[in-house]
């Protein structure tokens, strides 16, 4: 999957990394309007965003959508759940079809 190696994060990796980090990921197609997780969910996978866009937002207490970010193409996110916090705090749902890679742990 030489798109991860195109990636700033991943471009110090040798090729030995590369070929793990790449036996991790998939590549999945994503419909707009579909959510990737919600709050409480465990966080299991890192997302990464080749093509579309993504919106991260929290549902406030009278039931308003709160928007914290868009993420566009070369976008990571997910990530949190990774590094320590098990469970996601936000929605992401696509806003448009996305192509992404999935990392599992």
């Amino acid at each position: 999957m030489r798109y991860l190696s195109e990636l700033t994060v991943f471009q110090d990796l040798s090729p030995r990394e590369m070929d793990e980090l790449n036996r991790i990921t998939t590549m999945s197609t994503v419909p707009r309007g579909r959510v990737f997780y919600r709050p409480e969910e465990p966080g299991e996978v890192l997302f990464i965003l080749k093509e579309g866009r993504v919106q991260l937002y929290r549902i406030s207490p009278e039931g308003k959508k709160l928007v914290i970010t868009t993420l566009g193409p070369h976008t990571l996110f997910g990530e949190m759940a990774l590094l320590g916090t098990k469970l996601h705090n936000t929605f992401a749902e696509a806003i448009e079809d996305c192509l992404i890679c999935v990392m599992s742990r």
